[in-house]
């Protein structure tokens, strides 16, 4: 049963990240006692996960709407302290009833082991271009008669 609730407040969340849309994967899920639960003071919480392997460097937009039982729930949007250094949160913006909001986030990638081949790949030509024209100079001044 929790299962299916998950599936079902799994479609009522919308989520975007700069205008494209992100499928949500549900990655653990925890309920009280179905007693307290009826008491109204009992707990369901799910966690979902997005799954971006195209996130870039630079300015990103995140955006939620959650659509789940519109009359009877009560909302709260909030962005967490991130846990990476790489990731931080620039603006936050929720509307009267929390059902949606946005989050602006500046993601700070370093530099992939690709990159910096690359760069050192090009010093490295770069340097070896250069020694060998310092080298062409001198053999050639060596060998002009004097």
């Amino acid at each position: 049963e929790v299962k299916m609730y998950a599936e079902s407040i799994q479609r009522d969340l919308i989520v975007q990240l700069d205008t494209r849309p992100l499928e949500l994967k549900l990655t653990s899920s925890a309920c009280s006692a179905s007693s307290e639960l009826r008491t109204g003071f009992g707990l369901i919480q799910f966690e979902f996960s997005l799954a971006s392997n195209s996130l870039t460097r630079g300015a990103h937009h995140l955006t939620l709407e959650n659509r789940h039982l519109r009359q009877i729930s009560v909302y709260l949007f909030n962005a967490a302290k991130p846990a990476s250094p790489l990731i931080q949160i620039t603006s936050q913006k929720r509307n009267e009833n929390q059902s949606s909001g946005e989050i602006n986030f500046i993601y700070q990638a370093q530099e992939t082991s690709a990159q910096t081949t690359g760069i050192c790949i090009s010093a490295a030509v770069i340097l070896i271009a250069l020694l060998f024209g310092l080298w062409r100079a001198t053999e050639g001044s060596r060998r002009s008669p004097e």
